[in-house]
């Protein structure tokens, strides 16, 4: 449909059976370059590559839609994608990251793209896990609002503030905080 409507901004395609696409059709980068608003609540997506790749597809994408998804497989996305390239697994944590010369665990990216995303919906799409699925989406640059309702999240993990540099004694005293859901 996109493709037919290359001029569209804002599409919704909520409560529709449109599922996953084939991996025969082929996203090509910046392919929906206008498209900045996309629905896909209970639209049947049941993986996280699916979500990735517009990222790539819609680079000016501000808000996007995803509840009642099936987003299970997010914490191993980019282990899947570096097994399918051959990549060293070897220093993979249970949680889905890699740890550092010192010990700690750094969780990958989730995806590329989505440079332009401020709302992120991902309400009821069955995400489980703080470190390994929902932490990875710090890096999207531009993300103002994440909403995650109705996910069975056991717990909330808050990093201290200046996690990046070490910490020193301030980090240490105000260590990372758990919030149960």
């Amino acid at each position: 449909v996109l493709r037919r409507f290359p001029n569209l901004e804002s599409v919704s395609f909520a409560s529709n059976r449109i599922n996953d696409p084939p991996p025969s059709l082929d996203l090509r980068p910046d392919e929906f370059v206008n498209l900045r608003v996309l629905n896909l609540n209970n639209a049947g997506i049941a993986t996280f590559r699916t979500i990735a790749s517009l990222g790539i597809a819609a680079p000016n994408l501000a808000e996007l839609c995803a509840a009642r998804s099936d987003l299970s497989d997010m914490g191993t996305f980019n282990e899947d994608a570096a097994a399918a390239e051959g990549g060293d697994d070897d220093a993979d944590t249970a949680d889905g990251g890699a740890e550092d010369d010192n010990g700690a665990v750094v969780t990958p990216s989730a995806i590329g793209g989505f440079d332009r995303l401020e709302l992120l919906d991902l309400s009821d799409c069955l995400l489980t896990d703080w470190n390994s699925q929902i932490r990875r989406l710090r890096d999207l640059p531009a993300l103002r609002e994440l909403i995650l309702n109705d996910n069975p999240i056991p717990r909330v993990v808050v990093p201290p503030r200046n996690e990046d540099d070490g910490g020193g004694a301030d980090a240490a005293a105000s260590a990372a905080a758990d919030f149960p859901s």
